[in-house]
């Protein structure tokens, strides 16, 4: 609804006053969780991730939170993969962050990584 009512995604970013607006509303009925800089990250959320299906529900809001300021596709996968394939909680997430587990792969595996679909798939990257 936020990427719709600001005109889709290219005039998403020229319209914050929208969230702003909408921010003060929803926290006043609903509470803190709808504040400004949440809503930012649902309309990030909903950028990165269109079709919800394509989330992972192993993943919590925290580990989303902490892989959303990722501006590279093939990071993100290999964060939300990593979480996945090794049931990282989000503290230990945010130590492969910190620790930037992703620029120490090779060039080659950096590229394609795909999402896990389910347990019956194979991850596209190598195990670390």
């Amino acid at each position: 609804m936020i990427v719709e009512a600001q005109d889709g995604e290219k005039h998403a970013k020229y319209r914050d006053n929208l969230i702003k607006n909408w921010s003060e509303k929803l926290s006043k009925v609903y509470g803190n969780g709808y504040d400004y800089s949440n809503l930012k990250r649902f309309r990030q959320l909903f950028l990165f991730f269109p079709k919800g299906g394509s989330l992972r529900h192993q993943l919590t809001w925290t580990h989303y939170r902490y892989i959303l300021p990722t501006k590279n596709e093939n990071e993100r996968n290999y964060y939300i993969n990593l979480c996945i394939t090794n049931n990282l909680s989000s503290r230990e997430l945010i130590n492969e962050i910190k620790n930037k587990a992703f620029d120490r792969l090779s060039y080659a595996d950096k590229e394609n990584i795909k999402l896990v679909k389910n347990n019956n798939y194979t991850l596209t990257i190598k195990n670390r």
